[in-house]
């Protein structure tokens, strides 16, 4: 392998990690639990219908199972999202995988970093840029969150950072919306 791979130590260590994830009240085995017992509840009701002669009741209470199906499987995919925050001495990162499985982030430098509890999520923003986490939360959890986010900040903004950490920490200018020119004179 030609390419870098820095070891463990040389990555920042992460002094707070959180995952997002929204309530599972109902996993893998709950759902199989209420589509057996639903099947079994149209099975018995289609056969005393058909048995009374009333059959065309046997389609509706079908197509009742395979809308079902489909909203138990719609809320198994929906399940599959989550988030993740990250601070580490020099940035951090937001992470979002939606229920396909792609992959989103954002960056932050964590000495510039504002929090906003806001009403249905918590706003992380720096220089012009924002996102917001937590939306899956309570209001309670949200303020807990940011609470927690907001003293891992506090905590890495006052200890001893290390040189890499300093330099990481300066706005360079396209942090702060100037687009960055070579300075030195242009040749005769």
């Amino acid at each position: 392998m030609t390419g870098h791979d820095p070891t463990s130590a040389e990555r920042p260590r992460a002094s707070f990690r959180a995952a997002l994830r929204p309530n599972r009240s109902l996993g893998p085995r709950g759902r199989r639990f209420v589509l057996a017992l639903a099947g079994g509840v149209a099975l018995l009701a289609g056969l005393g219908f058909a048995l009374a002669g009333a059959w065309p009741v046997c389609g509706f209470l079908g197509l009742d199972a395979v809308v079902l199906v489909a909203a138990l499987r719609a809320l198994a995919r929906a399940q599959r999202r989550y988030e993740t925050v990250e601070v580490t001495e020099t940035r951090l990162t937001v992470t979002r995988v939606d229920p396909a499985g792609r992959v989103r982030s954002w960056e932050f430098n964590p000495y510039w970093v504002r929090i906003e509890v806001g009403a249905s999520a918590v706003a992380l923003g720096s220089h012009g840029r924002r996102v917001e986490v937590g939306a899956c939360l309570s209001p309670a959890e949200r303020r807990d969150f940011a609470e927690a986010l907001a003293q891992a900040l506090a905590r890495g903004r006052s200890a001893p950072a290390s040189g890499r950490a300093l330099a990481a920490a300066r706005p360079r200018p396209a942090e702060i919306g100037e687009v960055p020119h070579d300075c030195s004179p242009a040749p005769l």
